[in-house]
């Protein structure tokens, strides 16, 4: 029975009946949401190009808040050694994956034939 609707019309009888919706959007159109703008539902975070941008929040309130953004993206990379840490490779290991170039982080020097350092 919907389908002969307009999104708009779906909207306002969603919106007289009290029933939640959210109407499906392009992600750069969230940036433009009515209610995201009014709820506080972007927070402003720094890109790793070091560009100042607002991203999207969970839309999950606990104790009547919103979850907070806990942190900026990380670079390209810049996680890869934890996270095969947390997963149960050793050093020697990821050692080898950067060798091969399976993976790759940012700030990691490899030197030939030593242990990866920070750059």
């Amino acid at each position: 029975r919907l389908q002969h609707h307009t999104a708009a019309e779906i909207s306002g009888i969603f919106e007289q009946n009290g029933l939640p919706y959210a109407p499906i959007t392009r992600p750069e159109q969230l940036l433009d949401d009515p209610h995201l703008l009014a709820t506080g539902g972007l927070a402003p975070t720094t890109l790793p190009d070091g560009r100042h941008a607002l991203m999207p929040l969970l839309p999950i309130t606990l104790d009547g808040r919103r979850l907070p953004l806990r942190f900026d993206p990380p670079r390209l990379g810049e996680q890869t050694d934890a996270l095969l840490h947390a997963i149960g490779y050793d050093d020697a290991e990821i050692f080898v994956m950067h060798e091969a170039g399976i993976v790759g982080a940012a700030g990691v020097s490899l030197p030939r034939g030593g242990e990866p350092v920070d750059a």
